[in-house]
């Protein structure tokens, strides 16, 4: 059985890109679950709107590839944002605990595996001025001097 059409009166039009450019459209409509003609009708939808061809939908993509790079940088922040109460959370158990103890032994090595995952979001992102970073930094130290004694 076909699928369902998505559009009323839809026209096939044959389109030529470069190669990067199909390549990079292809990569970007898989991370979004997308199709590429969908894409390409929404910032069609987008050029005709700014040309005051066609009313202007509400828009959640600005301009194609720039969203992803700013999807994906919001869910790097929200999974960094996620790890940080564990990290805090290992950091006091590492302080109120004798060190060396198996408390102190467990919490360290919840540390160790929430610092890797922290250091490679991090190093995606590649920036370190956004506020949720600098406090996974600033734990990250934390943690650094909690076992410096070993």
């Amino acid at each position: 059985m076909p699928r369902p059409p998505k559009l009323n009166n839809p026209r096939i039009v044959p389109i030529i890109f470069e190669n990067e450019q199909y390549l990079l459209l292809k990569e970007v409509a898989e991370k979004m679950n997308r199709s590429i003609s969908d894409i390409i009708r929404e910032l069609v939808d987008e050029f005709l709107a700014k040309h005051g061809l066609i009313e202007k939908k509400v828009v959640v993509h600005d301009a194609g590839f720039n969203v992803l790079r700013q999807l994906e940088y919001n869910m790097v922040i929200m999974d960094i944002e996620e790890l940080l109460p564990y990290l805090r959370r290992d950091i006091e158990i590492m302080r109120s605990a004798i060190p060396k103890s198996r408390e102190w032994i467990n919490a360290r090595n919840r540390a160790r595996r929430t610092v890797k995952k922290l250091y490679a979001l991090i190093q995606k992102l590649g920036v370190t001025n956004n506020k949720k970073v600098r406090e996974a930094i600033k734990l990250i130290n934390e943690f650094q001097k909690c076992i410096k004694p070993e």
